[in-house]
């Protein structure tokens, strides 16, 4: 996720600076000006930006919530409760019993696993989520609390974020 790429560089940070910094004192490296033409600028990140729409194939779904963890971040309702999604995959097709409801954008195809309906027919695997008020968890953990009836919409619906 974001959140360890930055904890990854943060601990790497100060002795590759160094690195660098001992190379150019002796003289093993040259610096090489920056084409400003071909430079570009990254907008800060927003909290709009944190909206997951689960009709998007997997692997679209999750880099966005891979790649905005922690922050902005990414939520999703289940039923009445609202999640945060922290850590994500895909998964492969496997076979899924089929039915008008698991083949909506969010369905939970199978509760133990995590494994939601993406655009497209693909799957994504939930590995890590946050219930609002309590600690991170894997999605395993979380669902050995959870109590799906099989005859209602089980659906992950997108939370828009403030602002959007």
């Amino acid at each position: 996720t974001a959140g360890d790429l930055h904890n990854a560089l943060a601990n790497d940070g100060p002795t590759l600076v160094l690195d660098v910094l001992e190379r150019y004192a002796e003289d093993r490296m040259r610096p090489h000006k920056q084409d400003d033409e071909e430079a570009t600028r990254a907008h800060k990140l927003s909290r709009v930006l944190g909206f997951c729409d689960f009709a998007h194939p997997a692997a679209r779904v999750a880099n966005t919530i891979n790649g905005f963890s922690p922050w902005p971040g990414v939520s999703a309702t289940l039923g009445s409760q609202t999640l945060r999604l922290l850590r994500a995959a895909v998964a492969s097709s496997g076979a899924h019993p089929s039915n008008t409801a698991n083949e909506l954008p969010g369905a939970i195809l199978d509760p133990r696993f995590g494994t939601i309906r993406c655009g497209g027919g693909s799957t994504l695997r939930l590995l890590e989520v946050q219930a609002a008020g309590r600690r991170a968890q894997t999605w395993r953990d979380f669902a050995n609390g959870l109590r799906l009836d099989p005859t209602e919409d089980n659906r992950l619906l997108p939370v828009q974020p403030m602002g959007a």
